[in-house]
């Protein structure tokens, strides 16, 4: 048995999804413990048979070779990678498009692995699909691009795991050994690549990971021409959203819980399984209290030292508090705030996937709520107090048109520059970060003193 299977010849692995039934039943034949010369059992003896029998079919595949067309004005590498708990693959197609419009899509070649078989989860799995097809892609363009001589415009890989492309999506320090040093391998060999979800039922690798019949293989168009959206006009966009709330990515990711804070938390709290993800408050804010009480303890240290030694202390620079109340003071304790996103305004919705369409609906109102309030506060200044009645050390909000959610410039009046009429028209405000700019009025709102 393993002599014939040895000698099956697929380089190109063109009829892979029969082949990999073969190297799926020599590992189950290993798994058995059998010796070489040890008879079988009935069952895999009987699986085995009806195998050669069906192999002798493969003289009836007609495969067309010839894949690339003249006069084509585009070419694109789609790859495809899929798994099942019995192998993992990945499969790559040529797309052309001619001057008339019309699509022709052929397999190029796939490659398949068995499964481990140390048990490993189906998300694991899949990602280990997705490094194959890293790897493969690459190998097949460095060849193709030497043996056609000729322009690959985009390339495009695709998993039916959401999970995995979460993964890519996520910084590798977050995530676990084993995925992270994987995700890593898969980043840097696709970078300038494209990753898309697909369909399981659309998938054509699917077949490779779960093995067919070569009768079944010859009617399988999915196979042998790629899914049915490559043959049409498509955009190609990031049709999927982040399962970040899926347990299968959430086990992935490495316990928030580290070591400085569990050696913070007061014992009557250390029974909290380290293994838990997210922090509560209470074990943030007595970090939090704890690097604050270590700060004070070195520079307070620092001090009695300089006064042990007869050093002068120098003296410490008055702190300007450019805290304003806000309502985020009553609801929370504290300014809100919020992450720093790209601009999404002015990006298409379609392009966006769920989380980023709704940071886009969040950053349209913002930016409506933040244009009404600063101008009801300019009107305000303008009706109750008069222009030449801007005083130094009036604490005012500065109109930034281009910044983030949430995120305020506050500036104190130091100086003010009034014009030939005595009406003053310029001021130079002193910011948090201790620089100083110079803006015309129109710039500034007068924050309200209640």
């Amino acid at each position: 048995m393993l002599s014939f299977i040895a000698k099956l010849y697929d380089p190109l692995c063109i009829v892979g999804p029969t082949i990999v039934t073969a190297k799926v039943f020599m590992q189950k034949l290993w798994l058995l413990g059998l010796s070489w010369d040890a008879v079988v059992p009935d069952k895999e003896k009987n699986e085995f048979e009806n195998f050669i029998r069906n192999l002798q079919n493969i003289e009836h595949l007609n495969i067309p070779r010839c894949i690339i067309q003249r006069n084509n004005t585009l070419v694109e590498i789609h790859g495809f990678s899929d798994s099942s708990e019995q192998a993992y693959d990945a499969c790559v197609y040529v797309r052309c498009k001619d001057c008339f419009g019309n699509f022709s899509v052929h397999l190029l070649c796939s490659k398949s692995r068995v499964a481990p078989v140390k048990c490993v989860t189906l998300p694991r799995l899949e990602l280990l699909g997705a490094v194959l097809l890293s790897t493969f892609v690459n190998k097949v363009l460095e060849r193709e691009r030497e043996a056609m001589q000729m322009t690959i415009d985009t390339v495009h890989l695709y998993t039916d795991s959401t999970i995995v492309l979460s993964w890519i999506r996520t910084q590798p320090h977050r995530l676990k050994c084993f995925v992270a040093n994987r995700v890593m391998q898969t980043t840097d060999l696709t970078n300038t690549f494209e990753w898309h979800h697909i369909n399981s039922k659309d998938n054509p690798a699917d077949p490779l990971s779960r093995g067919l019949s070569v009768d079944d293989l010859n009617r399988n168009n999915n196979w042998w021409c790629g899914s049915n959206f490559l043959h049409r006009d498509v955009d190609f966009l990031n049709n999927w959203d982040c399962s970040n709330t899926d347990p299968g990515y959430m086990k992935e990711l490495k316990p928030i819980m580290n070591t400085f804070v569990q050696s913070t938390v007061p014992a009557e709290a250390t029974k909290k399984n380290v293994d838990d993800i997210f922090l509560t408050s209470r074990e943030l804010n007595h970090a939090r209290d704890v690097l604050v009480r270590q700060a004070q303890t070195r520079e307070f240290n620092a001090e009695l030292k300089a006064l042990i030694l007869g050093n002068n202390i120098p003296p410490q620079t008055e702190v300007e508090n450019f805290e304003v109340l806000t309502p985020g003071h009553f609801l929370i304790g504290r300014a809100l705030n919020a992450i720093v996103e790209p601009d999404l305004c002015s990006v298409n919705t379609n392009k966006l996937d769920k989380y980023r369409k709704i940071t886009k609906i969040v950053q349209n109102i913002w930016k409506s709520w933040k244009k009404d309030y600063l101008n009801n506060l300019q009107a305000r200044s303008k009706w109750q107090f008069d222009q030449s009645n801007v005083k130094i050390n009036t604490v005012v909000l500065l109109k930034e048109d281009n910044f983030p959610i949430a995120h305020w410039i506050i500036g104190k009046i130091v100086q003010t520059y009034p014009g030939t009429d005595g009406k003053i028209r310029v001021i130079q405000l002193k910011l948090a970060n201790d620089n100083f700019v110079k803006r015309p009025i129109s710039k500034i709102a007068i924050l309200p003193i209640v």
